[in-house]
This record gives structure tokens, C-alpha cells and sequence, in this order.
């Protein structure tokens, strides 16, 4: 519903600039924000591009410089902020390395965390979900979950095909679940790799709030996950 409030203010060309001026800020700071969070280039070329179009407002723009200024949290000053890409950069990780065995050779475990219908996983928060769970962005343009020497346990790939991802664009984008697999043999033992993966499937879930399943789909509950370990061990054993 309208708020009949701003009549008033928008009949009025002086409080109309304010409110106008208010637009421009609170646009700004947003911007700001955004660029903060993900270091984006864009966002920083388009708060400035909104904070001079304020001017054509009122010249009480001019106190946009100390909004940023305050929202900038302590441990990251603005300065440090507007100068993050001439800042020297930190010591890479060794590279991730994927160490898949050959087709006829490999065996897969996966299962799926899926949105809850009608809903699908904003890529921001999958995105942060995978992060806190130890996975990073690798080879075949999908997740890696690599242990102490950098080698990759388990995968996470998109369900929505063709699976991969796309760093520069997952924050916009919309999710409908992921595949979550581990590639045998691999560097854990299948029973170790199994281990793993429900553990972390259980941890995203918690964290995205979906609905885990097998890979075939069926939930996944306790009783099913005793069925494929024991299904895993008696494959082992053949």
C-alpha cells in the first residue's frame, strides 16, 4: 500500500530534492557495501558514478565520503578497502590437484542436496555454504574439498546443467541443488571417503537448509545411509 505521507513531500520541489538527495545516499551506500564484500570493481565504479548524480540533487551530497567511512569495519578501514588491489597480495596455496582414475576405473559416490520446491539456493549463500565447509573453486569449473596435501576428496558440482560454475556470476545466479560425489579410489578409503561425505552434506544442509537425498533421489535417512555403507562394504569386499 501507498504512504500517503509522502504526498506532501513530493508536492513540495524543495522536499522533493531531499528526498531525492536521501535516494542518492542510501544508492550509494549500498554500492559501497557491495563492493566491500566482494571487492568487485563494478560496484565501486558505480557508487561513484551515483554519489556525483547526487549533486544534482542537493549539495548535502557531499557527506557521502564520511557514510562509507563510518560503515567500513574496524579490522578493514576504508582505505584499505578503496586500495585493495595495489595492497601486496598474500602467498597462494599450493595448487588443488584432482587425481581422478580412468572411467573403467573409477567408482562414484554422490548424493544431493536439493532446494526445497519452490525455492532454489541464492548463489551468494551456496556460495559462502561450500567456502565454510573447506571446498574451493577448481578444476572443471566446479567445487573441490581437498584434505592436507591438497588433493581433492570430494566434488560439488551444480545439478542445474551443465554443472559447472562461474565465479563472476554465481553471487546473481539461482540454484537448484547441488551433486555432492567423492571419486574412488581416491585418497581416502571408500569407508574414510563415505564418511566424508555425508558429513559434509549433513554440514551444508545445515547451513542452506535443503533437503538431502541419494543419489537416485530418495531421502536420505538414516536407515538408507546404513544401506549404502553396507552396500559400499560388500562392494569392497567382491
Amino acid at each position: 500500500t501507498a504512504n500517503t505521507s509522502l504526498t506532501l513531500v513530493m508536492t513540495w520541489t524543495s522536499a522533493y530534492n531531499e528526498a531525492l538527495c536521501s535516494l542518492f545516499l542510501l544508492s550509494a551506500t549500498a554500492l559501497f557495501i557491495r563492493y566491500a564484500e566482494t571487492g568487485r570493481r563494478s560496484f565501486w565504479w558505480w557508487q561513484l558514478v551515483v554519489f556525483i548524480l547526487g549533486f544534482g540533487a542537493l549539495e548535502l551530497n557531499i557527506v557521502y565520503p564520511a557514510i562509507a567511512a563510518a560503515y567500513a569495519p574496524e579490522d578493514q578501514p576504508p582505505a584499505r578497502v578503496m586500495a585493495r588491489e595495489v595492497l601486496p597480495e598474500l602467498p597462494q596455496a599450493p595448487p588443488l590437484t584432482v587425481q581422478w582414475p580412468a572411467d573403467q576405473e573409477r567408482r562414484i559416490l554422490a548424493l544431493r542436496l536439493v532446494a526445497p520446491l519452490p525455492d532454489r539456493f541464492a548463489g551468494r549463500s551456496l556460495r559462502q555454504a561450500l567456502a565454510a565447509e573447506g571446498f574451493e573453486l577448481g578444476q572443471f569449473a566446479i567445487f573441490h574439498k581437498p584434505d592436507d596435501e591438497r588433493r581433492a576428496v570430494l566434488s560439488a558440482a551444480s545439478l542445474t546443467r551443465p554443472g559447472t560454475f562461474d565465479v563472476d556470476t554465481m553471487d546473481f545466479q539461482h540454484y537448484g541443488g547441488l551433486s555432492l560425489f567423492a571419486v574412488l579410489p581416491g585418497p581416502k578409503s571408500p569407508p574414510q571417503a563415505f564418511d566424508e561425505l555425508v558429513f559434509t552434506a549433513r554440514n551444508l544442509n545445515e547451513r542452506l537448509h535443503g533437503v538431502l537425498q541419494d543419489e537416485q533421489g530418495s531421502l536420505l535417512t538414516p536407515a538408507r545411509i546404513a544401506l549404502l555403507r553396507e552396500q559400499l562394504r560388500g562392494g569392497a569386499a567382491s
